[in-house]
């Protein structure tokens, strides 16, 4: 049987190095995205999900409600990731004003296509970013990362249920902006 998140919670408050160890592998991929999502680089967001969760069981005890773990661990990414803005001295910009190229594995060898797809992608990109946060990570790493719904789902520890839907809601939300901005600039 395997224990409840506010059990392991509460073990991780009482500095549990066994519960540290199962918030790390049930969070993980939380923080993971949630880093990807705001700096576009895979192995920066690596270190920053060490670094918060370095901060997380070295600051357990602050831990004041065990039912909200998720939320407090998504907090200390939020600030750890500010405050590296910050000191690189860089303008804190949302994400759907940065420029970030997505990799894509089949991209052809036409110089066009290639600027095409590039100007695309780089136009979802932004317009996922100003999704309704509820939606956002989920839809980013189904359209960008190309995880399944089981993936997502075991990443953000969610319900399969919960996934698909968040993404059949976020997806069509996406597909309403791009076509309301292709509309837009036709104009």
């Amino acid at each position: 049987m395997t224990e409840s998140s506010d059990a392991i919670a509460r073990r991780f408050r009482a500095n549990d190095a066994t519960a540290f160890a199962a918030v790390y592998d049930r969070y993980r991929g939380l923080i993971h995205a949630v880093a990807v999502m705001e700096l576009a680089d895979p192995a920066e967001a690596e270190d920053v999900t060490q670094e918060v969760f370095r901060r997380a069981f070295a600051a357990a005890d602050q831990l004041e409600d065990p039912s909200r773990l998720k939320s407090w661990l998504l907090s200390i990414a939020r600030r750890y990731l500010l405050d590296k803005h910050k000191r690189a001295r860089l303008d804190v910009q949302p994400l759907a004003t940065r420029h970030h190229e997505i990799p894509d594995k089949d991209r052809s060898t036409d110089p066009a296509r290639g600027a095409i797809d590039s100007e695309w992608s780089e136009e979802v990109r932004r317009t996922i970013a100003e999704l309704p946060e509820a939606y956002r990570i989920v839809v980013a790493m189904r359209v960008l990362e190309d995880k399944s719904y089981r993936e997502i789902a075991d990443v953000l520890s969610m319900p399969l249920a919960s996934v698909k839907n968040a993404i059949a809601r976020g997806g069509r939300s996406l597909l309403d902006r791009l076509r309301r901005q292709k509309s837009d600039s036709s104009a």
